[in-house]
């Protein structure tokens, strides 16, 4: 079997924007489908306000999905080719059994929000009338409209310009501040996590080898992949000096993981007390700031 996630524990606060960072094939996307409840999970529990989640699916399904929304990557293939913007976006409040006058309201009021304005001028036109920065902001206008609590958003950006990705970034920022919205924002880009989450949780092979305050993630790592990850980042300023953490070999079969810490294989500090036993999340600050590893990074530039 792959555990394709495995013994993650994360909270999401009111109006809090969590990013999940990690390779491609690490486990972001199955956790985002976990807690959207898309994916069947095998074990543990999540819960909104308190409330599990098989509760709210068990009473109402759609109690749960007007709280829970996710945002896919593709602006392509999430929106239905033959519906216009305003079938669309209306069609979770039509779902969700709203009167006709609330869903034009809502309707009008949310696709203005997320930057497509006038209203009038989008309403009426189809995905492929729509460039892909408007499509993905159609998408997110579909998963705001029923204003839920939890917002998972899996590399909504990553198809999208620089200049496109911002205003995507800054959108989702913005109506997490207003409407007390908590996301969770997975991505492999490290520079968008940077500029748009509140923290940063480091995923390694379906476990998270490092959570904290993303300025104190960034600055100070302290698990070496962590390391690694912040290295190859580009940097901004061309003429700065930068510490490179290379990594030998590849990724463990994630059908027959190693022994004790997963990352063992590839970290250079790594003894036998790292292959014979898997490594707690310690604390390193009273933050919240935690990593798995026994010989965490003591200072990197």
């Amino acid at each position: 079997y792959v555990k394709a996630v495995n013994g993650v524990d994360l909270t999401v606060h009111e109006g809090e924007i969590v990013g999940v960072a990690g390779e491609s094939g690490c486990g972001k996307s199955t956790l985002a489908e976990v807690i959207a409840a898309l994916q069947e999970r095998t074990g543990g529990d999540i819960s909104i306000d308190g409330t599990p989640i098989d509760d709210l699916l068990d009473a109402d399904t759609k109690e749960f999905r007007s709280q829970v929304q996710f945002i896919f990557q593709d602006p392509f293939d999430s929106l239905n080719p033959r519906q216009r913007v305003r079938a669309a976006v209306g069609e979770p409040l039509k779902i969700q059994g709203h009167d006709p006058e609330t869903i034009t309201r809502r309707v009008r009021q949310t696709v203005e929000d997320v930057g497509l304005e006038p209203a009038e001028k989008y309403l009426d036109q189809l995905p492929a009338q729509l460039s892909g920065g408007e499509r993905q902001r159609v998408a997110i206008a579909q998963a705001l409209v029923l204003e839920p609590k939890l917002l998972i958003c899996d590399e909504p950006a990553s198809m999208l310009d620089v200049s496109l990705k911002a205003n995507i970034l800054n959108i989702l920022r913005e109506k997490a501040n207003e409407r007390d919205i908590g996301i969770v924002y997975i991505s492999h880009d490290l520079a968008s996590l940077t500029q748009i989450a509140d923290r940063l949780a480091v995923m390694y092979l379906g476990q998270f080898a490092e959570i904290g305050d993303t300025e104190d993630v960034v600055r100070s790592p302290k698990h070496p992949y962590t390391a690694s990850l912040l290295a190859a980042s580009p940097k901004t300023d061309p003429d700065a000096t930068r510490r490179r953490v290379l990594l030998p070999g590849e990724p463990p079969n994630p059908v027959d993981l190693p022994g004790g810490c997963n990352f063992a294989p590839r970290c250079p500090k790594a003894d036998e007390s790292c292959r014979a036993e898997e490594p707690a999340r310690s604390a390193f600050a009273d933050d919240g700031h935690e990593a798995a590893c026994y010989f965490p990074v003591e200072d990197v530039e």
